[in-house]
């Protein structure tokens, strides 16, 4: 029985870490569509800020202090200029009988700037 258990828990936070893995590569790809259209041509101009906080407001059930997004437009932000955005999360297994740290989910979206 104890072993059912132990595989079941272990099932669960598979299943979580995959899914936590999946909102951090949809918070990177979002973002990135939003640097895209928000260059230094377009009317609203996107700041590393508001980025950030795209990410974690696009990524539910994501804990924030566990978030860490890196914004890099190569050279600026003009058009036909890239931005690269990496989004790194900390997950920690729920399940008791896997002595590990945090996992380091990361994921990364390059995209070139159309305004």
């Amino acid at each position: 029985m104890l072993v059912f258990m132990v595989m079941i828990l272990g099932l669960t936070d598979f299943g979580r870490m995959v899914w936590s893995y999946t909102m951090v590569a949809h918070g990177a790809r979002e973002v990135t569509r939003y640097a895209v259209v928000h260059g230094s041509d377009s009317g609203t101009r996107a700041s590393v800020s508001d980025i950030q906080g795209i990410v974690t407001s696009r990524s539910p059930g994501l804990d924030p202090a566990n978030t860490t997004t890196t914004v890099i437009f190569a050279p600026d932000q003009s058009a036909g200029s890239t931005v690269t955005v990496g989004v790194a999360y900390n997950f920690y297994p729920l399940t008791p009988y896997v002595p590990v740290g945090p996992i380091k989910l990361v994921s990364a979206s390059q995209m070139v700037i159309y305004q």
